[in-house]
């Protein structure tokens, strides 16, 4: 079936499908029962996650783990005049400085940086250390970050294992618990291969060469992202990146995006790249101070940065990857 973008009746589909549960007429839609209804209709779910993706009106009011939707009638309350005047730049109350929505529905946090923002060890995002998905690394002695699961091997603790391997995953308190125990090991965070759990929602923007260790000084572009973004934030192992953590999705088909950050005298190697599936990540817990402590809904963003640095290499339409030409600041 082919139907260019797919445009979903969403409020049709809430109405079908509360009228099939029995809830009320504004009651939380669980997503996978409306994901139903919609293939009920004809639709794909390929259609669906594009729809939902690209949904500005549909604002999940649930739990990470148990999405609840409803639309956003913002917009249809008010008049035309107003709506055309509509300023959508995110806001916050000075009374009240806490998260606010976006123009696509998406909640944020108001995030304001200096050139050098501080940071704060032993942070870890709150959403993440609620899952399973926690692992230990120990670097090889040329450097490498291994992944490594000695709970699991008690005998042969430094065996490589693969971040990938569900057997290796365990909750935040007992990965830490092993990195307590056992000298040279860390903390690391797996992003599930999304063809075997199309429920996963996390995606890490991987910045390397892009922050100063000695003034903390950060990439200006790096910044501006951190800020778009509003979502958890923290500092490589290295000290010369900067990962955001946020949830949402690469464009179907797509697996990572790899470019060049536009040049800037003081970090002339900067990269950009992005993952949202089969992907695992040194956690360090040094959080930027000012940045939540919790991952956050950052579609409209990533969207932004496919448009901002990805094409399709010649011979690789399954990964966006990108040499940019670099732009002088």
């Amino acid at each position: 079936m082919s139907r260019g973008e797919p445009r979903l009746d969403w409020e049709g589909l809430l109405w079908e499908t509360r009228g099939f549960l029995g809830l009320d007429d504004d009651a939380p839609v669980p997503l996978d029962e409306l994901r139903e209804t919609a293939e009920a209709n004809g639709w794909s779910e390929r259609e669906f996650r594009e729809a939902h993706r690209n949904a500005d009106r549909l604002v999940n009011v649930g739990t990470l783990d148990n999405p609840r939707v409803v639309l956003d009638d913002t917009e249809s309350d008010t008049g035309d005049e107003e709506s055309d005047s509509r300023d959508d730049t995110p806001r916050v109350d000075s009374e009240n400085p806490v998260s606010n929505w976006g123009s696509n529905g998406e909640k944020r946090e108001n995030v304001n940086l200096g050139s050098s923002p501080e940071l704060e060890q032993g942070v870890f995002p709150e959403d993440l250390k609620g899952v399973t998905q926690w692992l230990t690394w120990k670097a090889t002695d040329d450097g490498r970050k291994v992944p490594r699961a000695p709970y699991e091997h008690p005998d042969w603790p430094d065996k490589f294992v693969s971040a990938q391997d569900p057997d290796v995953w365990r909750d935040f308190d007992t990965a830490a618990d092993w990195c307590n125990k056992l000298g040279g090991y860390d903390l690391a965070f797996t992003i599930r291969n999304r063809d075997e759990y199309p429920d996963e929602r996390f995606v890490l923007v991987d910045y390397d060469d892009a922050r100063d260790p000695d003034t903390g000084e950060i990439h200006p572009v790096v910044r501006e992202h951190i800020e778009r973004a509003g979502s958890y934030s923290d500092i490589s192992t290295s000290g010369t990146g900067v990962h955001i953590f946020c949830r949402g999705e690469l464009p179907e088909g797509v697996k990572a995006i790899g470019a060049e950050l536009p040049e800037d005298d003081q970090f002339p190697d900067a990269e950009i790249e992005v993952y949202d599936s089969g992907r695992y990540s040194a956690m360090t817990g040094n959080h930027i101070v000012g940045t939540p402590r919790t991952t956050r809904e950052c579609q409209s963003f990533i969207n932004d940065l496919v448009d901002e640095f990805a094409t399709v290499a010649e011979g690789t339409p399954d990964q966006l990857l990108r040499t940019v030409e670099r732009r002088t600041r």
